[in-house]
């Protein structure tokens, strides 16, 4: 969406690793599984570290309180995956 406003182009590039639901980045060095997070944007993820951490990316906002994104492809699944969130 931004891009669309800016008229940045973006150049076409190969992803060298994809991620999904429940990976583990350990081979990475990183003690964390990816939460995938459909709703918000397609291929959208959270990676959630030790257990402890938890890295929403816009999927979540926080204006004067977290609350769910603005921008979804799908709310219902945004609202689901919410929940999924705030019990971690």
């Amino acid at each position: 969406m931004s891009n669309r406003n800016q008229n940045i182009p973006v150049p076409p590039f190969t992803p060298t690793v994809l991620l999904s639901d429940n990976d583990h980045l350990t081979e990475f060095g990183i003690n964390a599984a990816i939460i995938h997070l459909p709703g918000h944007t397609n291929g959208s993820i959270g990676i959630d570290i030790d257990s402890t951490y938890f890295i929403a990316g816009d999927a979540l906002m926080n204006f004067v309180y977290p609350c769910p994104s603005l921008l979804y492809t799908d709310k219902q699944a945004l609202r689901q995956i919410c929940h999924k969130i705030y019990s971690l």
